[in-house]
């Protein structure tokens, strides 16, 4: 390159050819500019929330510690409002303060050495200009006038100049950089110029055009997503490590972003105090992803994603569609976070971050809901972890596995189904450990009989499917107890009525015809006729050895007996279910 060019740098922990170079590079490429003393432009540009004005602070600070800065006085100003080149000379002038005093805000001590070397040069300029400097009020805010006049003591000095893009509407972009030349070439400042120079929007080719003529060295801040995380999550915490394992998954690099997270699991954590650390867990996680989706609009998935993830899933399986590139990205993020679909303490959580507050009892009993699902899930886990111990293993461990079952079957015996049980009271006999099988068996009866959900009509799951005779005698044994007190007529209408009510077979079982032959009339319409349908063609094996269907048919022809018209009724029950059979 000939003449005056400006060099650019990347800064990126990225690997790979053309991607950039190390951190270590750019502060060490700052720390260099801040130690000479000539005059130049400096121009960090990176994404928004990505840290920019962070390391060049830090930077600035290890400078002066080490006492490696060139100039004697540093302004920082940003530009967010700013909409006149006089308003920025203002706050160059106001702000203006010695190098070593960069952290703390202007005093009247810095301000009066700004005026000083304004009189000096004041006194080697006109008479007019002496005249009007008399009339500028010590104090107070700056005038136009008086800004300009100051403006004169801005020499020698380090000027920052932040937020580029955030400018006023009516203070354009060649005024800035026209001022940043002006302070390089007139006053021997040293400037900098941060910006995300991808929300410059319309001004981004008098940007590009400015750029070459004014910047000496362009350099783009693009740190790692850990590195950024490390900022945004400050002081260690209980939750700290969760959300900067969750935010570095999802490559989070805005820190505003992660400060936000951070502040918004602040407010729970003292809910979740008396809950299990993995409902902590699940929350960080969540607001991790929710802030990600909420606070990044453009660069993360959409809460639309989120909530079609578990059909986008089985779509893509099925090949009935295809994701962008956009959503196969997202799709990479969300499968490192373990991510299926938004739970309902998910949308709990996702309703107060956007309302702006969290209703504390309602995430508490939405918590608490979950931290049941963790711990019922993990019954099952054990359940299973036990089984893999027999079938996993060649090891003669008889003892630990027989232990292990018992363990994972007590403790989780509201969880574990009627063949699941069975099957392990079966092992357990197979093996000669017939006093822990029995041991089992009445323990699961006495506890799960009265819990009606988990007694299926007939199938697989029916009672009468259970091989071990100690296992099921003892839950027919207790099932019409313990199961509830609905009479048979009852029992019968719900099976009409199709209610589905997985009791309902535990009660057919222990009918006689008598019993059926009593209840039937007591029915009446449809419901009767379902009934009928429904019952004469269960298969399910009756307490007195024969089928509950068989025991219909007994009934039947009992009701046939009793009258001419009875019997006509009954051998249309009797030929449907022969048709059916035969079909």
């Amino acid at each position: 390159m000939t003449g005056r060019r400006s060099a650019y740098i990347v800064a990126s922990n990225k690997t790979g050819a053309g991607e950039g170079v190390s951190q270590e590079f750019f502060k060490a490429a700052v720390l260099a500019f801040l130690k000479s003393s000539k005059p130049e432009v400096l121009c960090i540009r990176g994404r928004w929330g990505t840290g920019k004005t962070h390391v060049w602070n830090e930077c600035l600070k290890q400078a002066v510690q080490a006492k490696e800065v060139a100039q004697p006085k540093y302004a920082y100003c940003s530009l967010f409002g700013i909409n006149s080149l006089a308003e920025l000379k203002a706050s160059i002038v106001e702000d203006s303060v010695p190098v070593g005093d960069f952290i703390a805000p202007p005093t009247m001590e810095s301000f009066n050495d700004i005026y000083r070397q304004s009189m000096i040069k004041v006194r080697q300029g006109s008479w007019m200009a002496k005249q009007i400097v008399s009339a500028i009020p010590y104090v107070g805010a700056l005038g136009e006038t008086s800004a300009r006049l100051l403006f004169l003591g801005v020499r020698n000095q380090i000027v920052c100049i932040d937020d580029l893009e955030r400018k006023g509407k009516d203070l354009q972009i060649g005024d800035v950089l026209g001022l940043a030349s002006f302070l390089k070439e007139s006053r021997n400042c040293k400037v900098v110029l941060i910006l995300n120079d991808e929300r410059l929007e319309a001004e981004v080719g008098a940007f590009e055009k400015y750029l070459e003529k004014v910047v000496d060295t362009s350099m783009l801040y693009a740190p790692s997503a850990a590195e950024c995380v490390a900022i945004g999550v400050g002081i260690p915490s209980s939750f700290t490590p969760l959300l900067s394992e969750y935010a570095t998954l999802l490559e989070i690099t805005n820190i505003r972003v992660i400060m936000r997270v951070r502040k918004l699991i602040n407010q729970l954590v003292p809910v979740l105090q008396e809950r299990d650390e993995k409902v902590l867990r699940e929350v960080v996680k969540t607001l991790t992803l929710l802030g990600w989706v909420q606070f990044m609009p453009g660069q993360a998935a959409t809460i639309e994603f989120l909530k079609r993830r578990h059909n986008l899933i089985a779509e893509t399986i099925l090949q009935k569609r295809d994701l962008s590139s956009e959503e196969r990205e997202w799709a990479n993020k969300l499968d490192k976070l373990a991510f299926q679909t938004l739970t309902t303490l998910d949308e709990v959580l996702l309703k107060g971050m956007r309302d702006g507050y969290f209703d504390e009892k309602l995430v508490d009993s939405f918590a608490q809901l979950f931290e049941r699902q963790l711990k019922n899930a993990q019954l099952t886990r054990n359940f299973t972890d036990a089984w893999e111990m027999y079938q996993g293993s060649v090891v003669p461990n008889d003892d630990e596995v027989v232990a292990a079952l018992l363990k994972a079957g007590k403790e989780g015996v509201n969880r574990i189904g009627l063949v699941d049980m069975s099957h392990t009271i079966e092992l357990l006999r197979g093996i000669g450990r017939n006093a822990e099988a029995s041991e089992l068996a009445q323990f699961y009866a006495r506890e799960r009989v009265g819990n009606n959900e988990f007694f299926q009509v007939r199938g697989t799951h029916s009672v009468n499917t259970v091989r071990d005779p100690e296992l099921r005698e003892a839950v027919r044994a207790r099932a019409r107890v313990e199961t509830d007190d609905r009479s048979y007529a009852e029992v019968l209408t719900s099976i009409g009525q199709m209610k589905n009510n997985p009791a309902d077979g535990l009660f057919l079982i222990h009918m006689s015809s008598e019993d059926f032959v009593e209840a039937f009339q007591l029915l009446k319409g449809s419901t009767l006729n379902d009934a009928i349908n429904l019952t004469l063609t269960n298969t399910d094996r009756a307490s007195n050895g024969q089928t509950v269907g068989a025991n219909v048919r007994v009934a039947l022809e009992r009701l046939s007996a009793q009258s001419p018209m009875n019997r006509a009724r009954v051998e249309g029950y009797i030929a449907g279910a022969t048709q059916g059979q035969a079909e």
